[in-house]
């Protein structure tokens, strides 16, 4: 009873904020929804999600390397693999194996790949023998796989979208003032993937591309909402006026702190979710993480900046003289 009307609320929503038709049957075609906002375009797409599963089969298969950032398969997409799906794996990882030890996140040939696949979906690669590979092992993929990775990137979009239709306009409009920036013309389309990178999450640019894992527990539930808007963070022309206005920040007082701006970031994603969700007791994603308990010092002194009035500059200032005293 729970799924048929968790079924019955999905296709009501997706009738409500489509930019194409919806195919709901067991289809190649994509799912693509407008946020109510109308700044972010979602989409539920089998290329995206066939990508970052064989691309992390094929990580897994590698054991006799260290590789970092290894995600972890699921139990169940391994158990139910069947003999066809792991004969059609062979050609597929051999055309992944270029990529094995390159990041989704800092590799521009991976970065490219992934924005094809979502753009495009397979017709625009330019790596022929990795298309091809794709290209073959998708009637199975779909056959095996794909009715359950889209129902599991569906439930992720349902929970985020009660989310964004009570606070989209209020986070988005208190982000771009936060940053002293505005959000693009277009709305940042968003993969939602069975799988994204080791953290959960990950952006792309030129055009903007943000990829959120369904089944990564640190990007579910209220998180998910607030990971969301940190990527957008990491879009432009978000990214760029963060980034460049604290590293030049830190240069006129002679001081390097190369993951500041990412810190920075952190905070401010973190601190507007908790103020636009008016719950005192919300557990920001660094401090559930512990990534503020390893920095401590420095999340300490950015909230101290962000103590004074001033725009997002004259705090990024201040915070860098801050860690010049402290030094």
């Amino acid at each position: 009873m729970r799924n048929f009307i968790c079924h019955l609320l999905l296709a009501a929503c997706l009738a409500s904020c489509t930019t194409k038709p919806i195919v709901i049957s067991n289809s190649i075609e994509p799912i693509l929804m407008l946020s109510p906002g109308q700044n972010f375009e979602f989409q539920i797409s089998p290329w995206v999600s066939l990508h970052h599963f064989v691309y992390h089969l094929t990580r897994e298969n590698e054991k006799q390397l260290r590789l970092r950032g290894r995600v972890r398969i699921l139990d169940k997409d391994r158990h139910v693999m069947s003999d066809e799906f792991r004969n059609a794996l062979q050609p597929v990882f051999a055309a992944y194996k270029p990529y094995i030890e390159k990041d989704l996140l800092f590799d521009e040939a991976l970065q490219k790949i992934g924005r094809s696949l979502s753009f495009d979906g397979h017709s625009s690669l330019q790596d022929i023998k990795l298309m091809q590979s794709l290209k073959n092992i998708m009637p199975i993929y779909l056959d095996e796989y794909w009715p359950q990775h889209k129902q599991t990137n569906q439930s992720l979009y349902l929970k985020l979208q009660p989310l964004l239709e009570k606070y989209e306009a209020t986070m988005a409009t208190r982000l771009a003032n936060a940053i002293g920036s505005s959000w693009g013309k277009e709305p940042t389309r968003v993969d939602i993937s069975i799988y994204a990178n080791w953290a959960g999450a990950y952006t792309a640019n030129n055009p903007n591309l943000i990829t959120l894992s369904a089944t990564d527990p640190e990007v579910s539930g209220d998180y998910a909402f607030e990971i969301l808007f940190h990527e957008t963070l990491h879009t432009n022309p978000f990214g760029e006026k963060l980034y460049t206005t604290i590293n030049e920040a830190l240069l006129n007082v002679g001081v390097k702190n190369p993951r500041l701006w990412h810190n920075v970031l952190f905070y401010i994603s973190g601190k507007i979710t908790k103020e636009v969700f008016g719950i005192k007791n919300y557990t920001t994603y660094v401090t559930h993480t512990g990534i503020s308990k390893r920095n401590q010092a420095v999340f300490d002194l950015i909230q101290m900046a962000w103590k004074t009035q001033g725009t997002f500059e004259e705090r990024v200032t201040q915070l860098a003289y801050l860690l010049k005293t402290d030094l």
